[in-house]
């Protein structure tokens, strides 16, 4: 792959919401397909670069994201996802922007699966999502709970029926449990949404939150990327606030990420 590529422009999407809301379409791809290998030779020379400036020449954005990818890897010792067995892939059209994203079986991952998104950059090659690849949160896990910010702050989860009620969402009857799950399964938390709004209704169904109730034990997870805030003066480092929800992906627009959504 030439190091160039990675410096051509993103497409317009990336920039602005398109006119009309964000519409997509999946296409399921033969495994055996020439996208599909294009891009896991891209994903393998990524994985086989020694170096993190190595690694970032395979990505998407290198240049904003070469500082997260140091905040990762040296700071924080994160990993890249283990991958075994690759299950599925697909293009996935947003607006009139392709995207590729093949999924792996992955034990390091708390929903046991890792996503590779690829985009194309303009007049270049594929380009890997690494945020979305690792999981990547701007604010860890132990920080977010220490600090409780009332700022909302985006993060990547696994999402599973939760039933924990208690301090500022001890009414069952007014909140839904959401427990959100790390990345790397290595934290959680319980985020609320009031029963009365589509998104509670959403997660129950997306949930499977009759079973849960009958079983006691979770039937569905599903990858979210949420923004969320704690109560003031929370009483908790366990319990948020979901103030919005990106179902199913951790990928993001630029757009997406801005204040004032």
């Amino acid at each position: 792959m030439q190091v160039e590529q990675v410096r051509r422009p993103l497409p317009d999407i990336f920039r602005e919401k398109p006119e009309g809301g964000l519409a997509s379409h999946t296409e399921t791809l033969a495994l055996s397909s020439t996208q599909v290998k294009e891009a896991i030779s891209v994903l393998e020379g990524y994985q086989r670069a020694g170096t993190l400036e190595g690694k970032a020449d395979y990505v998407l954005n290198k240049d904003a994201l070469l500082p997260k990818m140091q905040k990762h890897y040296q700071e924080r010792q994160g990993t890249d996802p283990v991958t075994t067995r690759l299950v599925s892939a697909s293009q996935i059209l947003f607006s009139s922007s392709s995207f590729l994203s093949l999924t792996f079986e992955s034990p390091s991952h708390s929903d046991q699966q890792a996503v590779a998104i690829f985009v194309r950059s303009v007049g270049a090659g594929l380009l890997l999502d690494w945020e979305s690849w690792t999981g990547f949160n701007d604010m860890d896990w132990p920080t977010l709970q220490k600090e409780k910010p009332q700022t909302p702050v985006w993060m990547r989860v696994t999402a599973a029926p939760g039933d924990y009620y208690n301090h500022e969402f001890a009414d069952k009857a007014h909140y839904l449990c959401v427990k959100l799950i790390s990345p790397d399964g290595g934290h959680s938390m319980y985020g609320y949404v009031r029963r009365s709004t589509a998104v509670a209704t959403y997660f129950s169904e997306q949930l499977r939150y009759a079973d849960f109730e009958i079983t006691g034990r979770a039937k569905a997870l599903m990858r979210l990327t949420v923004r969320i805030t704690f109560p003031p003066a929370a009483k908790s480092d366990q319990c948020v606030n979901i103030r919005q929800v990106l179902p199913n992906r951790w990928f993001m627009f630029d757009w997406e990420s801005r204040d004032g959504l």
